[in-house]
């Protein structure tokens, strides 16, 4: 459940509430002691409240920050001693306490008010039937919007009258300063254009990268651990399907096919954090139908309850230590897989690039460009669904018809 996530959305994905108030426009959600609080504007999730009985971890909260993502980032701001917030790339808010946290509140920015009209009292004409002293010779009038006459202060007028006498005054210094301008410009040294290149050359991951330290997996962002789990997979004989954009779609970051079988992977870059069960169970609920099997990749470890519910389930979890073992297993001698840098050429021409989905209404994106250049997605029902992710740069240039400039 997001924001921004219609109230249709939510009845199609997570089906009827457990309780709902149509007054007040709010439902409750209880599933696996879990209880998630909506409230609807317009038939839009506009804040929603996680809570469960107990504490909230910090790698819960972590999931359910990006769950919540849409797409985009989350910022921690500095907040107060009793409370923790963060802020979204469009402005939205998630709130909690700093100390033994329960709950966890996201909240959509709400729109600009309205300015009220303003009104003044307008005499009115009074009628024969009523006094000229009774309140209802007034009444209220839109008051229009006259700007009265400014008025010019003397000394102003006497200047203006001062240039007008004697414009030469101001006219000739005027035209020497234009010389001497003119006289000291240097000449400008024109610099042939650079023509535009197709091809986007991989950027640097980070400052550690670009100065030839090795990397760990845990150091890569989201984006470039989703690659990164991609060609691990892809030297093991799959084949790749990815989004180009960034964010995962609908529960899964990849799609690998082998010898007729169909595996969704979920990748999650959370450092040394622990996967906890609701994750598991979500990517579960995910596979159901949609796939053969399905792989939960992270480069920290699982929950004992996450890994109970994959008993007897075909699902496959691998964490730090077995992620390590795999980097090894296909990588050559003295090469480093987190330079991406080293093999995202060869990735990006052997995968499939497929169109993500919107994060709001799974509806289908178009590719469009920013103010600045920067390819991003764009929901297809906009302005009705105002869904946005960025885009995968070194992937999209595989697409027809797309230039990195």
């Amino acid at each position: 459940m997001e924001l921004g996530q219609s109230r249709d959305a939510v009845v199609a994905q997570h089906g009827r509430a457990t309780e709902e108030n149509h007054s007040k426009n709010t439902a409750t959600y209880r599933r696996d002691g879990w209880k998630v609080d909506l409230q609807y504007r317009d038939d839009v999730a506009c804040k929603i409240t996680f809570s469960r009985v107990g504490e909230l971890s910090d790698a819960e909260i972590q999931s359910i920050l990006s769950q919540n993502a849409g797409g985009m980032e989350w910022h921690e701001e500095e907040g107060s001693a009793v409370k923790r917030t963060w802020q979204r790339t469009d402005f939205a808010t998630a709130e909690c306490k700093r100390l033994h946290p329960a709950s966890i509140t996201f909240l959509q920015t709400p729109p600009r008010a309205e300015q009220p009209v303003q009104q003044a009292l307008v005499e009115g004409t009074p009628s024969s039937a009523v006094a000229v002293n009774s309140p209802a010779v007034y009444a209220l009038e839109p008051k229009e919007n006259i700007t009265p006459p400014i008025r010019a202060p003397d000394y102003v007028a006497a200047a203006v009258n001062f240039v007008q006498r004697y414009p030469l005054v101001f006219a000739i210094p005027a035209v020497l300063l234009l010389i001497v301008s003119l006289v000291r410009r240097k000449p400008k040294t024109t610099v042939a254009a650079t023509p535009a290149r197709r091809v986007v050359t991989p950027r640097p991951i980070n400052d550690a990268m670009a100065v030839g330290k090795s990397m760990l997996p845990g150091d890569l962002e989201q984006s470039d651990f989703d690659l990164l789990v991609g060609e691990l997979y892809r030297r093991q004989g799959y084949e790749v399907q990815i989004s180009g954009g960034i964010g995962s779609d609908g529960g899964s970051d990849l799609c690998l096919r082998k010898n007729d079988e169909v595996v969704l992977v979920q990748c999650r870059q959370w450092g040394n954090w622990k996967v906890s069960a609701p994750s598991v169970q979500e990517f579960i609920e995910t596979l159901q139908g949609s796939a053969d099997r399905g792989i939960f990749v992270t480069t920290g470890e699982y929950t004992d309850e996450a890994r109970l519910l994959t008993r007897g389930r075909p699902i496959e979890l691998v964490d730090g230590k077995d992620l390590n073992k795999m980097i090894k297993e296909v990588a050559k001698p003295g090469e480093d897989l987190c330079d991406l840098g080293s093999w995202l050429d060869a990735f990006a021409s052997s995968v499939t690039v497929v169109e993500p989905k919107c994060p709001f209404c799974q509806e289908r994106m178009t590719l469009k460009r920013g103010l600045q250049g920067k390819a991003f997605w764009s929901c297809q029902t906009f302005p009705r669904c105002a869904g946005k992710r960025d885009g995968r740069v070194e992937l999209l240039q595989k697409l027809p018809g797309f230039s990195a400039t």
